[in-house]
């Protein structure tokens, strides 16, 4: 029944909110508070935690969300789709936070002539949206930057994956590892208190 199905989703995402990320989230404040008191491995271990703690975190509360709307009888689709497999920046926000992504392309990004105007007006409207995605997350200058960081590697992942289609498929492995070590270390300048601690990390 929808109930159960919407009781499932619920603690599916209380465990990945509770057990998950809130047990990363101890170990991840630790190194970020004092950064240069711990080795690299450390540290790596720390900005890796911290992708999996913001990923178990908000798709934890989205499908709470999404179960208690089970419940009652609504449906909504998931808002998270296995975003750390992503073969590119575009891929990754197709991937992640998928409401907000799917409102800001209807909303900002089409208006502002999507990709339909050439490809440097593309580039300036995926850095306008990336960064008003950041000013969105926190009124914080290290989330705007956050959020132009990821329009301009948006622009960087387009430019190179219109050059993998012209050689093959073969480097996916490498697309989705170079995609995920990219927003991992984006997602430090989102975690940090200031850029001294982002540069520290």
């Amino acid at each position: 029944s929808a109930f159960a199905v919407g009781i499932q989703i619920f603690v599916f995402g209380l465990f990945k909110k509770i057990v998950l990320a809130d047990h990363l989230g101890v170990f991840v404040d630790d190194v970020f508070f004092a950064p240069t008191a711990y080795n690299t491995a450390t540290v790596i271990l720390a900005v890796i935690s911290y992708s999996l703690q913001i990923y178990f975190d908000f798709s934890g509360y989205s499908d709470m969300a999404i179960g208690v709307a089970k419940i009652v009888g609504f449906d909504f689709k998931p808002n998270f789709n296995l975003p750390y497999i992503a073969k590119g920046m575009s891929d990754f926000w197709k991937r992640w936070h998928i409401s907000l992504s799917s409102w800001f392309q209807d909303y900002l990004y089409i208006p502002l002539g999507g990709s339909r105007k050439g490809q440097l007006r593309t580039y300036i409207n995926l850095i306008i949206v990336m960064a008003v995605s950041g000013l969105w997350h926190g009124a914080g200058i290290t989330f705007i930057v956050w959020g132009v960081l990821h329009g301009i590697t948006s622009c960087i992942s387009r430019v190179i994956t219109k050059s993998g289609k012209a050689v093959g498929k073969g480097i996916d492995v490498l697309r989705t590892v170079a995609t995920y070590i990219v927003v991992a270390l984006l997602w430090v300048v989102f975690r940090a208190s200031d850029f001294t601690n982002a540069w520290n990390v």
